[in-house]
């Protein structure tokens, strides 16, 4: 006897999937992820704007195309993600980049003041 076989190709190789994450370079960069990259809609952007909230340690970004913003800084933009650098904004805000190295998952605040923000807690 043999067996009556149904099999589906799987052709979705690329496909944007997995966690959400944004990275922090020890030589102080950050870092977005593919799936972040597509999630956000990040490509639609040129630029981004960085925040940070001493008192709750988080760290904020708003993705612009206005460039004529005060601390807008150039996305750098890849097949795999996205990046930034910003030793200044790190160095500005006394946060050690070898300490706080690593993988962050971010989350979606509207903000009454920004708009949207896609927030990181250290």
């Amino acid at each position: 006897m043999s067996q009556n076989y149904k099999f589906e190709k799987f052709v979705n190789v690329r496909a944007r999937l997995g966690e959400q994450l944004v990275s922090i370079g020890e030589s102080g960069y950050f870092s977005f992820n593919s799936a972040f990259f597509h999630h956000a809609k990040i490509d639609g952007f040129k630029w981004v704007n960085l925040f940070f909230d001493k008192d709750n340690a988080a760290i904020a970004f708003r993705f612009t195309n206005t460039e004529k913003e005060d601390g807008v800084m150039t996305l750098i933009k890849r097949e795999s993600g996205a990046s930034i650098t910003s030793r200044s904004f790190f160095a500005n805000h006394g946060i050690d980049t070898k300490i706080f190295a690593g993988r962050y998952s971010p989350k979606l605040v509207k903000d009454p003041q920004y708009g949207d923000l896609y927030v990181i807690n250290l």
